[in-house]
């Protein structure tokens, strides 16, 4: 038993040595044809490169070769073209040439016919300076009887002017002849006013069949009351001062002159009073009467009143500048402002950085 395992594993020894040999000379084969495989493919690539050199050398011998013809081509043609160049520049100096001769003869001609036509100009320009002259004796002789004619109408302007002003001042003192007995009553409200100003820092005193509103002490705003009183006109115009009104304070005598102004432009007066008249001597009456304005100096709509003229508009300057109103009597004194008081807030600095970034480093 024992021979016989020795046998079958001799067997199996000598068939796996078999076995062995017979895969080398597989694998030995094997790498016999991949080898010969590789000098094959070796062989074809060294082919395929060898034919593509020689296609690219035939390439660049055909580029080569049509740069060649390029050139000549183009020197050819450059030749043909300085050829024909040299051609037309021939031609055009003999043109010019030509020209030149016309030119001249052209410039004889035109030296001839200026020569002519400037003794003409110079004809005509003597006509023309006598003319012009002519011309000039007899405007400067119309404008002399124009401002010979002007200087008379403005003498009968002005003559006009004073007879229409001589006629104001008639009419003005007819009307403070007409408005003098009220001018009592209306400062002994005056009066009154003073004292509610006194007792009450808004209150109402009533002048004349009107509201007199008192703020603060001073006379501020004239309202017209419910129920008109007997006399339809309501408070009339103080056209010259009385010993009571000239007795009394700065302010009494500043709303005696609003009152004044205010009604002297008073328009929607009931049917019963005599409107007053929209020309007068002393006002011109534009803030009111906005279509009496106009762009030319030279021709107002109304009489210019007489304290507009030169002379004495020069006179009431220089009266004001040498001798200024007291603005503190009239106005009454004013407190010094305080900036403490008006800006009693103080905006507070930002000393930290405010910056929308993310600050993880240190600062």
């Amino acid at each position: 038993e024992k021979e016989r395992q020795k046998l079958e594993t001799l067997r199996k020894k000598q068939q796996a040595e078999q076995l062995r040999k017979q895969k080398l000379e597989e694998e030995k084969k094997r790498r016999l044809e991949e080898a010969k495989l590789k000098r094959e493919e070796r062989l074809r690539k060294v082919l395929q490169a060898r034919e593509r050199a020689e296609q690219m050398e035939e390439e660049r011998k055909r580029r080569i070769e049509q740069k060649i013809a390029l050139f000549d081509e183009k020197t050819e043609k450059v030749r043909e073209e300085r050829l024909a160049e040299e051609k037309i520049k021939k031609k055009a100096a003999a043109r010019k040439m030509e020209e030149a001769e016309a030119r001249r003869r052209q410039e004889e001609e035109a030296r001839r016919q200026r020569a002519l036509q400037q003794e003409e100009e110079e004809r005509r320009h003597k006509e023309l300076m006598q003319k012009r002259k002519e011309e000039e004796q007899e405007r400067a002789r119309k404008i002399a009887e124009q401002r010979q004619a002007e200087q008379e109408r403005e003498k009968q302007l002005a003559a006009e002017r004073e007879l229409e002003r001589k006629k104001e001042q008639e009419r003005i003192q007819a009307e403070k002849r007409f408005h003098l007995p009220m001018a009592a009553g209306f400062s002994a409200d005056i009066l009154k006013t003073q004292s509610v100003r006194s007792s009450s820092k808004h209150e109402v005193a009533v002048v004349g069949g009107r509201q007199l509103m008192v703020l603060n002490g001073n006379i501020a705003l004239f309202v017209p009351l419910a129920e008109e009183s007997s006399n339809p006109c309501g408070v009339c115009l103080l056209s010259a001062p009385c010993s009571t009104c000239s007795s009394a304070s700065p302010g009494q005598r500043l709303a005696v002159r609003c009152l004044d102004s205010l009604l002297d432009i008073r328009h929607n007066a009931p049917p019963g009073c005599p409107k007053p008249p929209v020309v007068t001597s002393n006002n011109y009456g534009m803030d009111v009467n906005s279509d009496d304005s106009t762009d030319d100096e030279s021709q107002p709509r109304k009489p210019i009143p007489a304290w507009a003229s030169r002379s004495q508009l020069n006179q009431a300057v220089l009266r004001l500048y040498y001798n200024p109103p007291s603005v503190d009597a009239v106005f009454g004194t004013m407190p010094n402002l305080q900036l403490q008081d008006i800006f009693y807030k103080s905006k507070p600095r930002y000393l930290r950085r405010t910056s929308s970034a993310v600050w993880n480093s240190p600062p």
